[in-house]
């Protein structure tokens, strides 16, 4: 029939073509070549066949919440590495910062090591794809 297209997937696993519409569908990372070929003929007596790579990538999740076991009090010179979860674990581009509301109680570093400075209060803030969870640490 005039107008009437077949589609194809080179791999079905990666992505699923309908082949009366032509609607693609990722079922999973990687890479598939989606054919159209006509099923009538053309003057010349020849199908016309078009090919086009199709690459599915992660899906992006979102951070719904960050956390991490802080001690609620800390000695002067302790420290204490600080493991950050962020939830759902399968989160996409959340990357964790740390961050202390007073450096001269509690040093914080880029990987989430708190050292107790002085004697005082200080909050240890976690930020992990937009979200961000603050805990108070008593130095002394």
């Amino acid at each position: 029939e005039a107008g009437a297209v077949a589609w194809s997937s080179s791999k079905p696993s990666v992505v699923k073509v309908n082949k009366k519409t032509g609607r693609i569908l990722g079922l999973k990372r990687g890479t598939a070549t989606i054919t159209a070929t006509t099923l009538a003929s053309t003057p010349a007596g020849k199908a016309i066949t078009a090919k086009i790579k199709v690459t599915v990538v992660a899906k992006k999740v979102k951070a719904t919440a960050v956390s991490a076991a802080v001690p609620k009090t800390l000695g002067v010179g302790a420290s204490k590495k600080l493991s950050a979860k962020v939830r759902p674990a399968k989160a996409t581009g959340a990357q964790v910062r740390f961050s202390s509301s007073n450096s001269a109680v509690l040093r914080v570093d880029g990987a989430g090591l708190i050292t107790g400075v002085s004697a005082g209060k200080a909050k240890v803030t976690i930020k992990a794809g937009g979200k961000t969870k603050s805990y108070t640490v008593t130095v002394g």
